[in-house]
């Protein structure tokens, strides 16, 4: 080949890794100005285990426990949050999680301070409370399909993880895997209304996920290759095919699973530093991009993550250089939640420990 057309051929394919380069450079740093230029609403309020979603009137409510142990709600509307107090019962740092059914009605899960994993459920403006099971703790996780049954998953210790339906006024609880599993865990329900939940063997350090099939459960070993899931969370894509994103902590990793016919194929999406722990997945409306909340502890931000062409971008939200003489202090990002809208608006929520306040964020995607 001559030398001439061979220089040519090496010209064309750095023009175009450049020009790759550019645009997701360029990318990158347009979605990041976008969230910094912006205000978020700083909440006065000091709340752990925080949970966001919006409503049919597009009115985002939030979720969380204070340090008195109240179950908050948080209402914005016409640019002003409304607090309620739900209950005085909590756990503080528990998490809790909010959802809403077709009729509107408002459903909180969360732990109280005897262990019991409650259920409020506001009907035509009034609370009422539901005991589920004695002896939960710390993480559960609710859904509600279209149907607007209700389903939950749950840890409890020495125990396992167990997972409960609501039939009619009842609720039908069953454990799924004993053992050391669960304190984190996830759930997702498909199509069909059948469940899928992501949870942590503890004993082992290993990602699990169970699937009941319509007659018995499925388990299996998503990852295992060191301590692996500590902070997980699922979703069901378009195909009903489920994603889990997780933190490696033996290598500082934010990684994300899928499902597919041969097992299931892994992703590193972050992996600068150590990034990952409290991770939340969720997808486009289109359930065809899927999106992560996360916080990174080596520079001490609350970060997401978003699948475009193949290429996992990421975005800082929010950052903080606190420096004592212990070390960074105070972690942006905690316990934080994510959510889209039907207008395809992204909603986030999360924690500043260091000044001890929530934050809300909306922009669109």
């Amino acid at each position: 080949m001559p030398k001439a057309k061979t220089q040519m051929i090496f010209l064309f394919i750095f023009l175009i890794l450049f020009l790759i380069l550019f645009l997701f450079g360029n990318l990158k740093i347009s979605l990041t100005a976008s969230l910094t230029e912006r205000k978020f609403d700083l909440l006065n309020e000091n709340g752990f285990g925080g949970s966001i979603f919006v409503d049919m009137q597009k009115r985002p409510f939030i979720s969380f426990i204070n340090e008195k142990g109240e179950l908050v709600l948080m209402e914005k509307e016409n640019n002003f949050w409304k607090k309620e107090i739900v209950s005085q019962d909590g756990f503080f740092g528990a998490k809790t999680t909010i959802k809403e059914n077709k009729k509107g009605e408002i459903f909180i899960l969360y732990v109280n301070k005897n262990g019991i994993l409650k259920l409020a459920v506001k009907k035509d403006g009034s609370w009422n409370f539901e005991d589920i099971f004695k002896g939960a703790f710390l993480y559960s996780s609710l859904f509600i399909n279209k149907d607007d049954k209700v389903y939950v998953s749950f840890w409890v210790p020495k125990e396992g993880i167990f997972y409960g339906i609501k039939e009619g006024d009842k609720w039908k609880v069953e454990l799924v895997d004993g053992g050391e599993v669960g304190w984190w865990n996830s759930l997702s329900v498909d199509k069909n209304g059948r469940p899928h939940i992501s949870y942590f063997d503890f004993k082992n350090k290993d990602l699990l996920y169970l699937f009941f099939n319509g007659k018995f459960w499925e388990k299996e070993i998503v990852d295992f290759e060191g301590d692996v899931g500590r902070w997980n969370s699922i979703f069901l894509d378009e195909k009903d095919e489920p994603w889990i994103s997780y933190f490696d902590m033996t290598n500082g990793d934010l990684k994300v699973a899928k499902k597919e016919n041969k097992g299931w194929l892994i992703e590193k999406v972050d992996t600068k530093g150590v990034v990952g722990e409290r991770n939340n997945i969720i997808f486009s409306n289109d359930k065809k991009t899927p999106i992560i909340s996360y916080v990174s502890g080596s520079d001490n931000s609350f970060r997401i993550a978003k699948k475009i062409n193949n290429f996992w971008q990421i975005f800082i939200v929010e950052e903080s250089f606190k420096i004592t003489s212990k070390g960074i202090k105070g972690e942006i990002g905690g316990d934080n939640s994510i959510f889209i809208d039907n207008e395809g608006y992204l909603h986030l929520l999360w924690q500043n420990l260091f000044e001890k306040n929530l934050r809300y964020f909306k922009i669109k995607l």
